[in-house]
């Protein structure tokens, strides 16, 4: 045992302290709330998307590349958050395109 351990360990027992794991409340990585956001509401801010809704079959998989683009520029910039932002968005055009 290491002796920084063994010291906590003798201070919580004089203390009668018992460590517990901290439990943090469940967000996504958005920071929206649960890590339960299901699919249809991500679509559906998409779809509010005036622009996006008008957009045919081509102009959308031409969004979907530079969102893409977009999620790789930022990956490669350690912004994790946008990165996934694009990536839902990427996800979301993908189903449009099936759609049409």
């Amino acid at each position: 045992m290491l002796p920084h351990r063994k010291k906590q360990e003798e201070y919580n027992k004089a203390n009668h302290i018992t460590p517990t794991q901290i439990i943090k409340s469940g967000r996504d990585i958005l920071g929206k709330g649960s890590y339960a956001i299901n699919e249809e509401e991500k679509t559906a801010d998409i779809l509010a998307d005036p622009v996006i809704a008008k957009m045919d079959k081509v102009q959308l998989q031409k969004a979907m590349l530079n969102a893409k683009k977009q999620m790789e520029s930022a990956a490669a910039d350690l912004d994790f958050i946008a990165a996934a932002k694009h990536r839902d968005e990427m996800n979301c055009i993908k189903k449009l395109i099936a759609e049409k």
